[in-house]
């Protein structure tokens, strides 16, 4: 009986703990104010809290902001920050173009990823606590993003939905063959809308 009560105050211990974690977001603040009792039992589950702790979990409003930067650096990344020289070549496989144009997104996204734990989870401790997570989401999404758009662009020339042409005046100029140009277009955006829910799952998750 004494046995499973201190079992159930330990656990009870470890659900305060994780609580606190989430509010303080740093571990040094969690030992100031939830330090280890002197029961073995309560003193593990202390550790076994601040080994979790290391996995962050976004609040709501952190992955809100995500979504918001994720959303706001795709438009950047796809219209002002795009050249001429990326929408070019963006269908010739590993040509620098392409990959310079998924660089691009990968590098905003990281920044997105910086600022959101940066402001909302704890700063510069869980920066480098996420680190490991940051670099796997980077590199996944500049493979992922590359991909998608190779692919789009290669059925758009092989299926001839599209043709690119010249103006009198030397301006590049877009010309829609087929509705299927459309419907690749936006198979092109919900996918990558889809890589930006992973984004967020993979960090909220603090996986």
């Amino acid at each position: 009986m004494v046995k499973r009560r201190n079992t159930r105050r330990a656990a009870q211990s470890r659900a305060e703990c994780v609580l606190k974690i989430a509010q303080s977001g740093t571990r040094g603040e969690v030992i100031q104010q939830f330090p280890p009792h002197s029961n073995a039992i309560h003193r593990n589950a202390f550790c076994q809290c601040l080994k979790e702790s290391s996995r962050t979990v976004l609040s709501p409003d952190a992955i809100l902001f995500l979504a918001t930067l994720l959303i706001c650096k795709h438009f950047l990344a796809d219209g002002p920050l795009q050249s001429q020289y990326q929408l070019a070549n963006k269908g010739q496989f590993l040509h620098w173009g392409g990959l310079l144009h998924a660089a691009t997104h990968a590098g905003l996204t990281a920044l997105c990823l910086a600022l959101s734990i940066g402001i909302f989870s704890g700063g510069l401790a869980k920066l480098n606590a996420m680190a490991a997570t940051i670099w796997f989401i980077v590199s996944l999404e500049f493979c992922v993003h590359y991909t998608i758009d190779w692919v789009k662009c290669r059925l758009e020339k092989t299926g001839g939905w599209s043709e690119s042409t010249r103006s009198e005046s030397g301006q590049r100029q877009l010309l829609i063959k087929n509705d299927r140009f459309f419907h690749a277009f936006l198979a092109d955006q919900m996918l990558h809308s889809l890589t930006y829910v992973a984004v967020i799952f993979i960090v909220g998750s603090g996986s």
